[in-house]
């Protein structure tokens, strides 16, 4: 009879103990489960930190002069003074006579929402030819400026009447 309570004893120290390693050893694999997890987010930000680093790196290789020219492309806040002055002198270039212009911000743009719009609507009455030089003078202009639209009604001999909508971009005030 003693071995047989010595055996009982032993076996219900042995349920007790795989009863109580079972639960532990789930909580292990949850433990597991969440290290994997944050050691992949660990990983996303030491290779975020690294191209953070390289961008850095890159920016700093590029001259004051380039920069000045970025600026330009995309510049801080809206700059409506700067586009009107632009416009302007293309208008003068392009010899077309300027009959409507407005310049409004349009809201945000872009993944991070950093970069924002201004919606020009320009007016101008011309030839052909100088329509084309018009444009030309749009395309090759420093500010990053999309095309959306543009529009033409003819009018009394060679004149046309032309309304161009476009968009330009700056980074956000």
């Amino acid at each position: 009879m003693k071995n047989l309570l010595g055996i009982i004893l032993i076996l219900g120290s042995l349920g007790a103990m795989y009863a109580i390693g079972t639960n532990i050893w789930a909580d292990i694999g949850g433990v597991r489960v969440e290290l994997d997890d944050l050691e992949q987010k660990v990983a996303h930000i030491e290779r975020a930190k690294m191209k953070l680093d390289q961008m850095q790196t890159s920016f700093n290789t590029i001259s004051p002069g380039d920069r000045e020219k970025l600026d330009k492309m995309i510049p801080t806040g809206s700059s409506r003074e700067d586009m009107l002055l632009m416009l302007n002198g293309m208008v003068s270039r392009g010899n077309v006579e300027l009959e409507s212009l407005a310049l409004k911000p349009s809201g945000k743009t872009g993944d991070e929402g950093n970069l924002s719009t201004l919606d020009v609507t320009i007016g101008v009455k011309g030839t052909y030819g100088a329509l084309i030089n018009f444009l030309n003078e749009i395309e090759y202009m420093v500010r990053l400026t999309d095309m959306q639209t543009v529009a033409f009604t003819a009018g009394e001999s060679d004149e046309y009447s032309f309304n161009i909508n476009a968009k330009s971009y700056y980074v956000g005030e």
